[in-house]
């Protein structure tokens, strides 16, 4: 028997030199997917772990020190109010414990970052060097991640997540490693470029910070990140035209703020936590707005009783401070907006999201809150139903580039109530 073990131990050792280079997963492309065309192309970059910050450290004031910051994105088939959800909401810890993505209230396929939806934020500084290991344990589906608003020039095209034009798609059991110095500042996100999957959940916002920022003295704090997500109650792949029979319904069913909705749940009487915004009485705060939507539609946001001032647009393109009371969305866009945290910190206040045209029935609210201030979500919840229409300048929108076009940079004002409202369109 052991010459027979000894013998077999020797072919699987053979075999596994042997076919080295041919193999699915091996320690020389542990980065790097296997080729699935001859046109696939990717850079020499060689880091050691040594030299890797870890992203948490690279939050930080900009010192003009650039850093290598490393993070490790796992993308996952998951579920919305999963097993992790146990509980929840009769147990309201239980909606905020690690793999809980509570959403809408519904189970529904997602594909999952770190098993959160968003993904983790990412925050840098300018000129950083960002080191981000894509892990792809997704059992049937390939995937990339694109960095939305970053250039990519002087060679980081390779790592713009663009399957078949950039780099060839990561394979599922495989990784790929991204490494490209960031030049710009501001408000940025990713998300996956293949297929629909982005509508399925694979996106995150990337903060990176300038090293000179000229507009600091406008505010005290910058950590208020709003995602607005568009939702549906059925995965991607169910979407898509060809599918069904029956006409396809351009609208979805809801908007996620940072991955949550208002839900009731009857067996409990409970409603599910909404996103909760927390400031400080007096402060002011850069609140970075990011429209990860995937569909056609606009979304209006108001925060209940707090005008804002625009600051920047699109990433880091600064503007001349603009105020306004509403500010209209599309997909993809950012904006950089100044809150005043000066009204009374007795209550709690809405941050409202009603969508525009098409959408108009499709509506979402998040809270704000001074100071910690407990939040009663049933009160929340039957206020904000009381809310809607919002009351703003409205804009008929056409889906036309040349309108758009035209839209650019317009600023709408109207008399309401006698209280002076304006509303930002971009």
């Amino acid at each position: 028997m052991s010459l027979i073990t000894a013998y077999f131990v020797f072919l699987c050792l053979y075999l596994d030199n042997a076919y080295a280079g041919k193999k699915h997963y091996d320690r020389e492309s542990r980065y790097m997917p296997p080729n699935t065309s001859n046109y696939c192309y990717y850079p020499e970059r060689k880091i050691y772990d040594w030299e890797l910050t870890p992203i948490e450290y690279c939050k930080r004031p900009c010192d003009g020190k650039p850093k290598l910051c490393h993070i490790t994105l796992y993308i996952e088939q998951f579920t919305t109010y999963g097993v992790a959800c146990l509980g929840c909401p009769e147990i309201m810890e239980n909606c905020f414990k690690y793999g809980c993505i509570s959403a809408n209230g519904y189970p529904r396929a997602i594909i999952s970052i770190n098993r959160q939806m968003p993904g983790p934020q990412i925050e840098i500084c300018q000129n950083d060097t960002l080191v981000v290991d894509v892990v792809n344990i997704m059992h049937e589906s390939t995937t990339t991640i694109h960095w939305h608003g970053l250039r990519q020039m002087d060679g980081n095209q390779y790592y713009d997540g663009v399957p078949y034009i950039t780099q060839c798609p990561i394979p599922p059991g495989n990784k790929f490693r991204y490494i490209f110095k960031v030049t710009e500042c501001g408000t940025f996100w990713y998300h996956s470029h293949t297929g629909m999957q982005r509508l399925d959940g694979l996106l995150g916002a990337l903060i990176v910070r300038c090293i000179f920022e000229p507009l600091k003295y406008l505010y005290d704090f910058d950590n208020i990140s709003i995602l607005i997500i568009d939702w549906t109650l059925h995965p991607a792949r169910t979407l898509v035209s060809g599918f069904t029979i029956h006409k396809q319904n351009l609208s979805p069913e809801t908007i996620l703020i940072n991955g949550r909705a208002p839900h009731y749940n009857e067996s409990s009487q409970k409603y599910l936590p909404v996103t909760v915004f927390n400031v400080q009485h007096g402060k002011r705060y850069r609140i970075r707005i990011i429209g990860t939507c995937s569909y056609t539609c606009a979304y209006a946001i108001q925060i209940e009783s707090h005008p804002v001032t625009i600051i920047t647009l699109d990433g880091g393109h600064k503007i001349k401070p603009i105020g306004c009371d509403t500010v209209i969305v599309n997909a993809a866009e950012r904006f950089d907006v100044i809150l005043h945290a000066n009204q009374s910190s007795d209550r709690v206040y809405l941050v409202l999201v009603e969508g525009v045209g098409n959408c108009k029935n499709v509506k979402s609210y998040a809270v704000l809150r001074y100071n910690n201030k407990t939040v009663n979500f049933k009160e929340t919840e039957l206020k904000y139903r009381t809310m809607f229409p919002l009351k703003y300048n409205r804009v008929r929108i056409l889906h036309s580039f040349k309108l758009a076009m035209l839209l650019k940079q317009l600023v709408l004002r109207q008399d309401l109530k006698k209280k002076k409202q304006r509303i930002f369109v971009l």
